[in-house]
């Protein structure tokens, strides 16, 4: 077994002689005007960037920061002339269709009329199959979690109500069949028949936003307005605050030292750290 040397580090610091009593830190040992620790730890680690780089979130970044390329532009619908954004937009007008009285459907109005259903028998909700003249089934699925103990030995199994099958786990889930039911007149919606009656053609009405001036069913505004500026950088670079910004990153170095000057070594820090002691 290979010895380990142990580094004794002391550190003197040269006191006028006097009289009275001495007194040491916490941790440490009076011996005559001096504090004495022994030290034997684990050796510390920090990691070290390379110039002009800086640890952050545990990587070494460095950001270097470069002018954008600013860009005159419009808003949407505006074309640049002379310094000056212009519009004239046209397009088609707001349209609302409605009936004065029935329901609006492709156009139309309708009168709707409601019955009740008539019951027709009985079927499976959609992934389930027949397992009696009132019930449906299907199987539920999941994967063996629970830790079973057997001989000494750890498996895996199904959880209480499960059965394993396949190298999966599943359960047999039995509901009850669903009603059917069947209209004489209309179609079937939402537990109700529902027939529609023909009655007029809907009527449209046409808007425009603030600002546009309706004239048939279309809307026409004219505007101008000052350009804006758009700034972009090149790629890998990132745009904040109109400066393009892209952060570097480089390799860190561990280093591991110990405290109180002492010299790491085979991943300790042992030694033996002298102070001055303090009269009372």
């Amino acid at each position: 077994m290979k010895k380990i040397k142990i580094v004794l580090l002391i550190i003197f610091i040269f006191v006028l002689s006097g009289c009275g009593e001495y007194t040491c830190p916490d941790g440490y040992t009076l011996n005559g005007k001096s504090c004495s620790k022994d030290i034997n730890t684990d050796v510390l680690v920090k990691y070290e960037c390379p110039e002009n780089y800086e640890l952050i979130s545990g990587e070494c970044q460095m950001t270097i920061t470069a002018d954008a390329t600013a860009s005159k532009y419009c808003d949407k619908g505006y074309e640049y002339s002379d310094g000056i954004c212009i519009l004239v937009d046209k397009k088609a007008a707001a349209a609302k269709t409605y009936c004065i009285s029935g329901t609006l459907k492709d156009g139309l109005c309708y009168e709707v009329q409601y019955s009740t259903p008539k019951a027709s028998g009985s079927f499976c909700p959609e992934g389930y199959s027949y397992y009696n003249d009132s019930q449906c089934y299907r199987y539920g699925s999941s994967v063996p979690t629970k830790t079973i103990y057997k001989n000494g030995y750890t498996t895996t199994g199904c959880d209480d109500g499960y059965e394993l099958y396949l190298g999966s786990c599943r359960k047999k889930i039995i509901v009850s069949k669903e009603a059917s039911y069947i209209c004489t007149e209309g179609v079937l919606r939402n537990g109700q028949c529902v027939s529609e009656r023909y009655i007029s053609i809907a009527r449209t009405d046409y808007s425009c936003e603030a600002g546009y001036n309706l004239i048939g069913a279309t809307c026409l505004k004219t505007d101008v307005k000052d350009y804006k500026t758009k700034y972009t950088c090149t790629k890998g670079y990132t745009l904040k605050n109109n400066k393009c910004h892209k952060v570097l990153k480089a390799e860190k170095t561990e280093v591991k030292y110990c405290e109180d000057g002492i010299i790491p070594i085979n991943e300790k820090c042992v030694g033996k750290v002298i102070i001055r002691a303090e009269k009372k």
